[in-house]
């Protein structure tokens, strides 16, 4: 047996904190032992970005649930409810992509402060309307449209810095923390706030959420300094330097940003970037059917549930107890992803917590019940957030850090992009064929739209893109790059401790896109019998409570 040493790179944390892993590893590239001599620190850095998340989403939870509820008040068409929806998402269609490219070229902690102060702005402006007794089921329409707007430019933002403001064998972890912050309070916190200031009126549902983004601009101002564009200091994702000079960090040699055209070829190259890796497409055509049919779902979920009308009949201030039971399920799932990593591997795990949300797209219609609503919506709650946070690191992981956020706003417009047609198609529905129609064909498309990355999408693709072993953007790859047995994983060595591989070598998807066939699948004999140690090395030298987490939506960012 050999006894080996490795010690991470100490990155942005004002404590300095360092993470040394002693591993011994076998001739077969079994881990046997793997002891984290000390954890390294999130920092204080992320800490400030964290913060900032919870109170924006504070004010999202209260705003998102408050206004449906004030709409209610004022009619009971499933189009017109529906609209409210449509027009929130269709800022993501229009500007998802442009939003990207604009953070990649930007900092990113100006983007946020400058897209939560317009936000201000127009919440002030609707008080004002509020208080004037002028408010319309059209004024809403049109203040969620402008809202959405906001929340494309802060939400990516926001996303495209967590790999800035955490170490990379915490970034799992990092990730998970933000997901379960941005559950609490939205749905925790804000929603029952929301219900207990409808009754108060819609001046305070508009007024309160622009008095906490108030304080998340200033905290982004004056408790979150430094540099945040991509690729000036560091190495904090795979591929190019992405750590900004973030207050309290320890300094990287600097080097020049890396050159970026202008004009759309920025916008589109994150879409071909996307379209072109193996292991994000099936995903992303995958969320594109999921979240057309989840935002039809519950544009007129509201009307199902509340009112004297309703099937349920709750009052407005038991609906945001739902969100409640939700927001429970998503953070003990958020929790517990780390733990359900070391039996299950991600890709299958990701795949089967999307899949058991679809028994339960059905439930309000099998058991209008309050009670059984509670249980359901905690239990979606978990299993879309395991498969959420899941997702939100293998796309960190597979994407390079300076052009994370162009993926990332392709992502969000591709996978967001049919969701206001969802809305709309969801009123419709339910305007002439009644919301239990609309529920059971939600929870159809939703199942029919796994099916794709389950038969193309394999542990072991997500293993070599990553470590640079495998076609990475190549269009499909050979059979050998192909999942077998209908995406089955081929076993790997593992680390028993559930860890989070170490940095390793880039995936330059860029490159990987542009290079032919041949040279990509060229024979490695070498190469081929040195990766079993490697990625036991690499896995056991990962941080033991970091979380497997990627991708997902709008007020969250969700796949489904």
């Amino acid at each position: 047996m050999v006894t080996m040493a490795h010690t991470t790179t100490p990155e942005q944390h004002d404590d300095g904190g360092v993470v040394a892993v002693a591993t011994e590893v076998g001739s077969a590239g079994d881990t046997e032992a793997a002891t984290p001599l000390r954890r390294e620190p999130l920092g204080r850095p992320f800490n400030a970005h964290l913060a900032t998340v919870a109170l924006a989403n504070l004010s999202d939870g209260i705003l998102m649930t408050g206004i449906p509820l004030i709409a209610v008040s004022l009619t009971r068409s499933p189009q017109e409810i529906a609209l409210l929806s449509a027009l929130f998402w269709l800022s993501w269609l229009f500007f998802g992509l442009l939003a990207g490219a604009v953070i990649d070229r930007a900092d990113r902690r100006r983007v946020r402060i400058l897209a939560l102060s317009v936000r201000v702005v127009i919440m002030v402006g609707l008080v004002a309307v509020a208080l004037a007794g002028a408010l319309s089921i059209a004024v809403l329409i049109g203040f969620m449209g402008l809202y959405g707007l906001t929340q494309v430019f802060a939400d990516l933002a926001g996303r495209t810095m967590v790999p800035q403001v955490a170490p990379r064998s915490r970034l799992a972890a990092a990730n998970g923390r933000t997901m379960a912050a941005e559950k609490i309070f939205n749905d925790f916190i804000g929603r029952p706030v929301a219900g207990l200031l409808v009754i108060l009126g819609a001046g305070w549902v508009i007024g309160v959420p622009a008095a906490i983004c108030v304080a998340a601009v200033l905290l982004l101002m004056f408790g979150l300094r430094g540099d945040f564009r991509a690729g000036r200091t560091g190495d904090a994702g795979p591929g190019d330097g992405d750590v900004s000079r973030a207050e309290g960090a320890q300094p990287a040699p600097d080097r020049p940003a890396p050159d970026q055209p202008a004009g759309l070829g920025p916008v589109l190259e994150g879409l071909r970037l996307v379209m072109g890796h193996r292991v994000l497409r099936p995903i992303v055509v995958m969320s594109c059917a999921a979240n057309l049919a989840t935002t039809a779902y519950f544009a007129v979920y509201i009307l199902w549930v509340v009112g004297e009308g309703s099937a349920v009949g709750l009052t407005e201030a038991q609906y945001p107890l739902l969100a409640v039971a939700g927001a429970v399920g998503a953070v003990v799932g958020s929790l517990l992803v780390e733990r359900i990593r070391i039996v299950i591997p991600e890709v299958p795990m990701m795949l089967g917590a999307f899949m058991l949300q679809v028994p339960l797209l059905v439930l309000p219609v099998l058991l209008p019940r309050f009670d059984a609503l509670l249980i359901g919506a905690a239990v979606m709650g978990f299993f879309n957030m395991t498969g959420n946070v899941v997702a939100m690191t293998l796309l960190q992981r597979l994407v390079p850090g300076a052009t994370l956020g162009r993926v990332i706003g392709a992502v969000t417009t591709v996978g967001f992009g049919l969701m206001p047609l969802g809305a709309l198609l969801g009123g419709l529905v339910g305007e002439h064929l009644g919301l239990p129609a609309v529920f059971i064909s939600a929870a159809a498309l939703l199942g029919l739209s796994l099916l794709y990355p389950m038969l193309r999408v394999s542990q072991r693709m997500v293993d070599e893109d990553e470590h640079g072993d495998g076609s990475g953007g190549g269009p499909e790859g050979g059979p050998e790059d192909r999942p077998q047995g209908g995406g089955e994983d081929v076993p790997t060595p593992r680390n028993t401790s559930g860890g989070e591989p170490a940095t390793a070598e880039p995936l330059n998807l860029a490159r990987s896109v542009h290079e032919s066939p041949s040279r990509r699948r060229r024979p490695r004999p070498r190469a081929a019998a040195e990766r079993p140690m490697r990625l036991a090395r690499q896995r056991a030298e990962a941080e033991r409570s970091a979380r497997q987490s990627a991708l997902g939506g709008g007020v969250e960012f969700r796949w489904a």
